[in-house]
């Protein structure tokens, strides 16, 4: 006889497409956990809401500022985690998966969660060929995600550069489980030609061309510099192909 299944909580600092579609993912192929996807700060920046089958839950908005690190945005980070433990606590929750660790709600989190025995995973896409870092920022860095790896019972990376790098920070090798960020390619194939046609004409894009496709946000730590360096030396000779590159520095 099947067991109930169980309540965990998966925790992100947001819900994009992506991420909805791998929450999807794990709620069709894992029957044996009810999943309740928990958001520290922004659930609806994207036009698509969340469906109700992951129990999307929101704890906050960004706030005006949320891309500087100012008293106000570390209180309310502080407070939203508050919200999500006394929910936590309430909810009969027997697992925490959090999805990143860069921002005070998330580190408050997942310091409880080793306080109080509550069995959490760290999931992330960090990479070892990201981990650049110059001293100080290095050390400080140590020191911060050793301390987080060492308050989990596993980590989840996204392939082996991503396994380096969480054993870089002392993870153990035999609690590490690859954790896919597949994307949701139906999102692509299954869209109507009059908006492919309306996209076409408001951007230029002709059917007799070829393209790559960069699609993220335009920071540095993306490294968008190289693909358009890529690109401009293989230019010449691909005549029919274009790069096209799309996001913003959010």
């Amino acid at each position: 006889m099947l067991s109930d299944p169980i309540d965990v909580a998966m925790i992100s600092r947001s819900l994009p497409p992506y991420r909805v579609y791998v929450h999807r993912r794990i709620v069709e192929g894992i029957p044996q956990i009810n999943l309740h996807s928990l958001v520290t700060h922004a659930l609806h920046r994207w036009n698509c809401p969340p469906p109700d089958e992951i129990r999307p839950m929101e704890f906050g908005d960004e706030g005006p500022d949320r891309n500087k690190i100012t008293l106000g945005t570390l209180l309310r980070d502080w407070q939203r985690a508050g919200r999500i433990i006394d929910w936590i606590g309430k909810s009969n929750i027997r697992a925490v998966i959090v999805e990143g660790y860069f921002d005070l709600a998330r580190l408050r989190i997942l310091h409880w969660c080793h306080r109080t025995g509550l069995p959490c995973f760290l999931t992330g896409d960090s990479n070892i060929r990201g981990d650049t870092a110059g001293f100080p920022k290095s050390w400080l860095k140590r020191i911060v995600v050793s301390r987080v790896v060492s308050w989990v019972q596993g980590v989840m990376p996204c392939g082996t550069l991503g396994e380096a790098y969480f054993l870089k920070y002392g993870a153990d090798p035999k609690r590490v489980f690859y954790y896919s960020r597949e994307p949701d390619c139906e999102m692509i194939q299954q869209l109507p030609l009059d908006v492919i046609a309306r996209t076409q004409k408001e951007f230029g894009l002709h059917n007799d061309r070829r393209r790559i496709v960069y699609c993220g946000r335009l920071v540095p730590i993306k490294r968008v510099d190289l693909a358009i360096d890529a690109f401009a030396a293989i230019a010449r000779d691909r005549p029919q192909w274009d790069l096209v590159v799309i996001g913003d520095g959010q």
